[in-house]
């Protein structure tokens, strides 16, 4: 049988890697050249772009050489110069925004509003009153006219100055990195092909010197009866002949034990990467979201529900992919009582085919046909949730195959509880402890936000700061505690009057803040007045005694954007309502002036009994 020589299979292998030097070397000619063209390109463009630009300038400098002359004369004729500087000043702008790219463009946006602005405000300020006035008649002072006019002018010169300068650079960079690109194109090029040479060369002599020796010697053991075996009929080279079965064998098996290996190591690898992810997160439906892809991932459920503890831990709630209807809840007696499930009881994980005699009789957790598996959420030997997956395929989830997926399960319970009690923790610290209203601590971060929000989606926003009305004489006459229950019910009167996403601060003593989102200085208003009225009729039984209209209250109104744009304007323009409130009555509602106050800044916080 002939078999090939591996010494000249090597020749013809150096031989194609020479030629493959001589082809990239070809190549990155060609990149020399297409960089070249574009090099080219862009000096042509660039010259255009500074061409327009001067011409612009031209058109500009023509108006105001034909409005001077026109002023001076009175000839109308003097006027031509002014109308077609104002038309080539035009053209030229059109054609300059043509030639610009987008990044460009967006550079020299504003410096081109500029001189735009600019030139409007000469013409609008100085030139269209002086031509009106020249119609007239003679100009009163001439020399003062064309000072100012100047002056204006040179707004209009600054300004085009600035963008001449801004598009020259822009220019120099563009020509500058085409001239990178040539250079790079030519750096690159004869690095390649000198690499490809000396490599060729190496090799050569590398493997000439080197591998025909041993591999002879290889194929000697090998028909010897050494450790390989003989070579396959298909096998054309005379030297891996004897080589290639041993190798192949070899191989196969290091193969299988590397990706059994790497498997393992991938394993490891996302088990520690799902951990370290999920102990950063601070929100519950994203840790839900996260821990159901992975087990998608790992598990392929064509099904899969997290049912959680809720807060009173005497119910279980779909949380993931989303909570049941209202309607449908009632169908599934597992949700109010925990314990009717063996997941919950035992704290083990549970899994079989439907049909089988030890399958739960639960529709919630188990399909019709095919298997399930419910895995019990544990959090320091407390049920947490219930990770529920199910499939239309019979022996779906057998125990061993649950391993993998626990461990998920548990770095996602212990961090369920952690959210948990840092929302439990975050939640109390940020309410008042009689009213349950929040602090003035969530007030500026929460009003932040909010004020955020309005600015970027241009949305209004309210703040109402509600202060009662002789309070002292609620605490002096019915005593601490009765006036305690009527700051508990005012604040209920609020939490009942305005919207989810609005808030109810406790500022401090009797006075309350109210956000009142994505609502205007009207709406606002209403709600203000339903607050007013509704205190009216507080009625307040410390069980002693019951206790009627004893609370009244005066509120200021304050809107984003009409009185501010932050926390210290908004929330004094209100109290400042509130202090005028309180001069002329009291019990009313009243709304802040735009820009009122006494000195226009930050609160006021008056105490006014």
């Amino acid at each position: 049988m002939f078999r090939w020589s591996l010494r000249a299979m090597l020749l013809a292998g150096m031989g194609g890697i020479l030629l493959g030097g001589a082809a990239v070397s070809v190549l990155t000619s060609e990149r020399v050249l297409r960089a070249a063209d574009d090099r080219r390109a862009a000096v042509v463009r660039h010259d255009m772009i500074a061409a327009s630009a001067r011409a612009r300038l031209l058109g500009l400098v023509d108006q105001e050489v034909g409005l001077r002359g026109y002023l001076a004369s009175g000839d109308r004729r003097l006027l031509e110069p002014y109308e077609t500087g104002r038309n080539a000043a035009r053209d030229a702008r059109l054609q300059l925004a043509r030639l610009l790219l987008d990044g460009e463009r967006e550079r020299v946006s504003k410096l081109l509003d500029d001189v735009d602005d600019a030139t409007a405000d000469w013409i609008t300020a100085y030139a269209s009153p002086q031509i009106w006035a020249r119609e007239k008649g003679p100009i009163q002072d001439l020399p003062a006219a064309f000072i100012e006019g100047k002056r204006l002018f040179e707004r209009v010169r600054a300004a085009h100055a600035e963008l001449s300068d801004v598009l020259r650079d822009i220019s120099e960079a563009a020509i500058a990195r085409a001239d990178r690109l040539i250079q790079e194109a030519r750096l690159i090029g004869h690095g390649v092909t000198a690499l490809v040479f000396v490599m060729g060369l190496w090799i050569m002599r590398a493997f000439l010197r080197r591998t025909a020796g041993p591999l002879a010697e290889l194929e000697r053991k090998a028909s010897a009866g050494e450790p390989f075996a003989a070579p396959g009929a298909g096998v054309k080279v005379r030297e891996v002949a004897g080589l290639q079965q041993a190798l192949h064998d070899l191989d196969r098996t290091a193969r299988e034990r590397e990706r059994a290996r790497a498997q393992a190591h991938a394993r490891a690898v996302a088990f520690n990467a799902f951990g370290e992810f999920v102990q950063q997160l601070v929100d519950e439906h994203e840790l839900h979201q996260a821990l159901a892809r992975t087990l998608d991932d790992t598990m392929a459920p064509d099904k899969l529900q997290i049912l959680v503890r809720n807060a009173s831990r005497n119910r279980l709630e779909v949380t993931w992919p989303g909570p049941l209807p209202p309607d449908e809840v009632g169908h599934h007696p597992i949700l109010s009582e925990p314990m009717r499930c063996r997941a919950v009881r035992t704290l083990r994980p549970v899994s079989a085919d439907s049909d089988a005699p030890v399958a739960c009789a639960c529709p919630l957790g188990v399909p019709e046909a095919g298997s399930y598996c419910c895995v019990p959420m544990v959090s320091a030997g407390e049920l947490v949730g219930i990770v529920n997956m199910q499939s239309t395929e019979r022996g779906r989830f057998p125990r061993e195959s649950l391993e993998g997926s626990q461990g998920y399960i548990n770095f996602a319970s212990t961090t369920l509880s952690s959210i948990r009690l840092l929302s439990s923790t975050r939640e109390r610290a940020l309410r008042d402890s009689l009213t349950s209203a929040y602090n003035r601590a969530f007030l500026s971060e929460y009003l932040a936000k909010q004020l955020s929000v309005a600015a970027r989606r241009k949305r209004p926003l309210a703040v109402l700061v509600c202060d009662l009305d002789h309070f002292k004489q609620v605490n002096d006459s019915h005593g601490h505690q009765v006036g305690d229950r009527a700051l508990v019910a005012f604040a209920a009167l609020l939490h009942n009057t305005v919207r989810n996403g609005d808030a109810v601060i406790r500022y401090g003593g009797e006075e309350f803040v109210v956000l009142l989102v994505d609502t205007d200085l009207a709406g606002a208003q209403v709600v203000a007045e339903r607050i007013r009225a509704g205190a009216e009729h507080i009625i307040v039984d410390n069980g002693a005694e019951t206790v009627g209209a004893i609370v009244r209250t005066s509120i200021g109104v304050a809107a984003y954007p009409a009185h501010g744009a932050d926390e210290p304007a908004l929330i004094g323009a209100a109290d400042r309502a509130v202090y005028r409130a309180k001069r002329e009555g009291r019990n009313r509602v009243v709304v802040a002036p735009e820009r009122a106050g006494d000195d226009g800044t930050g609160p006021v916080l008056r105490v006014v009994e």
